[in-house]
């Protein structure tokens, strides 16, 4: 007897699919589990581990910094400050986060109490850290290589002029 197989109907969801999710937009339902996935990278992760590289270096020096600039009295204003990196596609966030229900006040100030502003002034300087390690970084990173490149291209550049000039 001949083995049959179900007609293939791209319209319809397979449900004896493992981890089978569906997604429904005005009405119509599309699988989460598609029959053909292509991946790629875009570059290899050297930039991007050096992005990630700065980005946690600034992390410490923003919760060190904001951590200085706090006020203390019992210290748990200043110990309950975190940070979180928030990686996606368009870049990278850095928040800077306390849950002690004071801070607020602290950070902006009441008619009696003037603003001390501790995570607003970190975030500037916090910016600037992240440029300045990123350079560092990727001059790490990617330095031997543009090294080598630029080398490469001066001795096509000389091959070229010496044999332009032994033609004539």
């Amino acid at each position: 007897m001949a083995k049959t197989f179900p007609r293939f109907d791209p319209y319809r969801l397979n449900d004896t699919a493992p981890n089978n999710k569906t997604l429904s937009i005005g009405g119509r339902t599309f699988g989460r589990n598609p029959s053909v996935r292509v991946e790629g990278k875009l570059f290899s992760g050297v930039p991007s581990s050096a992005v990630m590289r700065a980005a946690r270096k600034t992390q410490k020096y923003a919760l060190t910094m904001v951590q200085t600039l706090s006020n203390v009295d019992t210290g748990l204003m200043r110990r309950s400050w975190y940070t979180q990196l928030k990686p996606g596609l368009d870049g990278v966030e850095l928040s800077i986060n306390n849950d002690v229900f004071y801070t607020k006040y602290q950070e902006y100030g009441t008619r009696s109490i003037r603003p001390r502003l501790m995570a607003t002034r970190t975030v500037p300087s916090a910016v600037k850290y992240f440029q300045t390690e990123l350079q560092r970084e990727l001059q790490t990173e990617l330095g031997g290589a543009m090294e080598s490149f630029e080398r490469g291209i001066a001795d096509v550049f000389t091959s070229v002029l010496s044999n332009r000039g032994s033609g004539r």
